[in-house]
Formats: C-alpha cells, structure tokens, sequence
C-alpha cells in the first residue's frame, strides 16, 4: 500500500520513516587468494589457463557474493579475467599499489613506490553493488630482504551502498612469511594491522555503520596466540568454527598447494586457515555472529597441466598423477554473511 504525502510527512516527524523502519540488508563478504603471480618462476603456474577459467568458477557459486576482495591480482591478464564478471559486478576498484596517484581512487597513501623493481600489491574488490567511495593504503611496516618488500603491498577501501545503506570494506593481504620461524613476519603483519586500523579511523566511518575486514591475514588459525594479536591490532572479532575438514591453504586436499609445498619444500600434508572475514566491533555489529566458512571452490573444467603428471611421494605413499586438475587457486575462498537488526 502506497503511503500518502501526510502520512509520510507524520512518520518522518515521529522518526519513524520507512527507510529507519526497514531491516538493514544482509551482506555476504568473500575473500579469494587468486595466486597470479607478477612473475613466473621455473614453472609458469598454469596462470593463463587458471585465470581463463576463474570467472566461470566464481558464477558457479549458489549465492553470489555481495562483495568480493581478491588478492595476487599480480597480472593484467588476471584483471581483464575479472572483468568477464561485470554483469554480475559491475563495479571494480584498480589494483591496490598499481599506480601511486590517481588511477581512479579518491586517495593513496602511504609508502608507495614508483620504481620498476617494485611491483602492485594485488588487492581489488568487486561488488554487485554502487562503490560510493574507493582508497587504497600501501604499507609502510614491510620485512627488509623479503619478497613482499619489492611489492607496493597494502589494503583497499570501499563504501558500498546497498538498496540505500551503506557498508565499509576493507580487503588486504598482509606479510607472507619467508621459509623461517615467521616470528619477524608476524611482527611485521601486526605492525601492519596497526596502520589499517588508524587508517580506517581516520575517514570518520559512523559507528551506526558497519565496517568489516577481509583478505588474506598469513596469520595459521591454528596458532592461537598468533590469532590473538590479530584480532586485537586490528581491533576486530572472528567467528570461524573450523569444522569444514579442510582450511583456506591446505596442500592435503589442494592440488596446486601441493604442488607449491613440493616446490618451496613445505609439508604436503598442511592444512591451515590463513584467510578471514572479520568485523569491527566499535561499529554496527551483526545481530549474530557471521560464520566463516571455507569454500572448496573448482572449475568444472579439468585441465591437464604437465607438471602435476607423474609419480608422487605421499604422507600416505607413493600416488599416480594423470596431470589433470581443477583448481583454481592454491587457496580456497573463504566468505561470512552479516546480519543486521537495524
């Protein structure tokens, strides 16, 4: 039933409009590592082929996503894979360290660097919805003599506005760690965290809005002190049950994260969580907690990729490869729903 001019007029009086009145819309945030790397190493990481094939995964999923932030967005090609979505996102912010001003952000700060040695940082969202505001951050905290400091790492920031609310985002990808301890790269990516949470404070987000966080954090859920620190720098709160049987970067279940830890010398039987959707509590929270879930995400397609053929040293024995696979990347997504009562 249409409302009248004088009713309305009383309900706005009241404070009582039918905007205040109606439920805030849910928001379902995903994260997605993407592993296109900005150069190939003695093995090309079947990148043409995985990124051809990552926007038919994408709309494979039985619900959309609101928003997606990807990460190792390193390539052009992988940028202009994206851009096949469209229809279903028709907004898309540059790549986060792409360029050092301009670019189409209203904002870059921090220590970003144009020399040809340094390279973009990777991070880009996607949303079905109007991208109000978009900024980017490069970080200033970053290891010396590691891989991450020749990259204009940092985080994205974008106000979505959905059927006329609005939603912060933040996607990043924070220090990856450097075959050691990890002790130095996680007091790197804490230092990080500090930077992004004083950044995000200083664009003034209401507290009535909610602001949320995603992207691949490098912090292993299971290492819980590490956890910890994670959500206390970055002043954020996590529901993550870990009951899939499989994490976000798992070389016992994913092909090509096997593959890497055969590369780099890692186990291949890993299985962790190292990326998260998360909130900020000293903001309009969720009237319950969003459950994180890791997403198995594969092409239909299997495709053969020569490397992977062949026998294979297994923690349960010696296995056959045909060379055929299908996964997209060497992480899985990982994606929450927020729900709000007002």
């Amino acid at each position: 039933m249409k409302l009248t001019y004088r009713l309305l007029l009383c309900l706005i009086l009241l404070g009582l409009s039918p905007l205040a009145q109606a439920a805030r819309p849910e928001l379902t945030v995903m994260t997605y590592n993407l592993m296109q790397l900005p150069f190939l190493p003695a093995m090309d990481w079947d990148q043409a082929s995985r990124a051809k094939r990552t926007p038919a995964a994408i709309r494979s999923m039985p619900q959309a996503p609101d928003v997606i932030v990807f990460e190792e967005v390193f390539t052009n090609d992988a940028y202009a894979r994206l851009g096949e979505l469209a229809d279903l996102y028709p907004y898309r912010t540059p790549v986060v360290g792409q360029v050092c001003r301009g670019g189409g952000w209203n904002s870059i700060v921090g220590n970003c660097s144009n020399s040809l040695f340094v390279i973009r940082g990777g991070v880009i969202v996607l949303s079905r919805w109007p991208i109000i505001e978009q900024h980017a951050l490069i970080y200033r905290n970053s290891l010396v003599g590691s891989a991450d400091y020749l990259s204009n790492k940092g985080a994205a920031y974008v106000r979505v506005r959905k059927q006329g609310y609005d939603y912060h985002i933040a996607g990043t990808h924070l220090q990856a760690d450097q075959n050691s301890d990890g002790r130095r790269e996680h007091a790197v990516r804490m230092a990080q965290l500090r930077e992004l949470r004083q950044w995000l404070d200083g664009f003034g987000i209401a507290k009535n809005e909610p602001l949320i966080l995603a992207g691949d954090f490098n912090v292993e859920y299971s290492k819980g002190d590490d956890v910890i620190s994670m959500l206390d720098a970055a002043g954020v709160d996590l529901d993550y049950p870990a009951i899939a049987g499989y994490g976000s970067y798992s070389s016992r279940h994913n092909w090509l994260a096997k593959t890497n830890a055969y590369y780099t010398g890692f186990s291949q039987d890993y299985d962790d969580t190292i990326d998260y959707v998360m909130w900020r509590p000293d903001h309009l929270s969720p009237a319950k907690p969003p459950v994180q879930t890791v997403i198995r995400l594969a092409s239909a397609e299997r495709r053969f990729w020569w490397w992977m053929r062949g026998w294979w040293s297994l923690p349960g024995g010696r296995y056959w490869h045909d060379g055929y696979y299908n996964e997209i990347s060497d992480h899985y997504p990982v994606k929450a729903t927020f729900h709000y009562a007002h």
